[in-house]
């Protein structure tokens, strides 16, 4: 599959000597597309295992059946979280990386809106306190244009992808303190964010959509408002036009009566149509 995939999209890839041969480690990456998952792992020399909750919607479906098996081809864990034999992802990670696991993660948890890179979740600044593992910050670079939102069949084109050195976690973090563990994630975003040579956005990638969708709805309002004011407007005009052709015709009609302009039926100079003179 790898070589294959490696032939049709040719991903440009640097910096993959930080990934450890071996041994424990979190591959934290900016999310554009949901070809993310096959590029990190198509370009890694390792397997990587991803975790994704057992009650996570699937596309219904030939192409849902496509992408689970796809997905569980590269490795991905699903997590039952509800009832007694449920388990929390921070659980299930943690011990995927003490059995030497390479662990993918995409803290932002949903894809970008616009390309930049935002907020990450605080439970991944968790998993690296409490696991004390390497993380290696992974930018992609234009898989959104490989799979964009809404496209079933994926493109071609020119992809990019960069690892780099091991981000700094404090030693002496409580990753119970919810604090350290947003500082955690932040610094982690931040080092990917200048992987990708994008701007850093202090909020989740949520916030933004919504932020989005109002701007949307109110320009689409404004649009319509727009719309609405140049029909009453045109009406309006038309109005204007129609009163003054009446009064045009009223004019008219009263010039005509003041000069006595003759009817059909009205006699000049006493005589009438058809009458015989002298």
């Amino acid at each position: 599959m790898r070589p294959a995939f490696n032939a049709v999209f040719r991903p440009d890839v640097s910096g993959v000597h930080h990934v450890p041969d071996t041994g424990p480690v979190i591959l934290a990456s900016n999310h554009l597309s949901l070809s993310d998952a096959f590029f990190l792992s198509l370009v890694t020399p390792r397997k990587v295992t991803y975790l994704a909750p057992m009650d996570q919607p699937n596309s219904a479906g030939a192409l849902g059946l496509a992408a689970h098996l796809a997905f569980k081809l590269l490795g991905q864990v699903t997590v039952n979280r509800s009832g007694e034999q449920g388990r929390s992802m921070l659980e299930v990670a943690t011990g995927l990386l003490a059995r030497g696991r390479a662990l993918g993660v995409f803290p932002e948890g949903s894809r970008s809106p616009d390309g930049r890179v935002y907020q990450g979740h605080a439970g991944v600044g968790r998993l690296a306190l409490t696991a004390r593992v390497p993380v290696i910050p992974v930018a992609m670079h234009n898989t959104d244009a490989v799979a964009p939102v809404g496209q079933r069949v994926p493109n071609v084109a020119p992809v990019a992808v960069r690892f780099g050195p091991p981000v700094g976690i404090d030693p002496a973090a409580d990753p119970h303190d919810a604090v350290a563990a947003q500082c955690c994630v932040e610094r982690i975003m931040r080092a990917i964010a200048d992987l990708a040579g994008q701007e850093y956005v202090d909020m989740t990638t949520t916030s933004r959509a919504q932020q989005l969708s109002e701007a949307l709805r109110d320009r689409l309002a404004a649009t319509r408002a727009a719309r609405e004011q140049a029909k009453e407007q045109l009406r309006a005009g038309r109005e204007r036009l129609a009163d003054g052709i009446g009064l045009r015709r009223v004019d008219g009609e009263s010039r005509d009566d003041a000069t006595g302009a003759p009817g059909d039926d009205a006699p000049t100079n006493g005589v009438h149509p058809g009458e015989d003179v002298g």
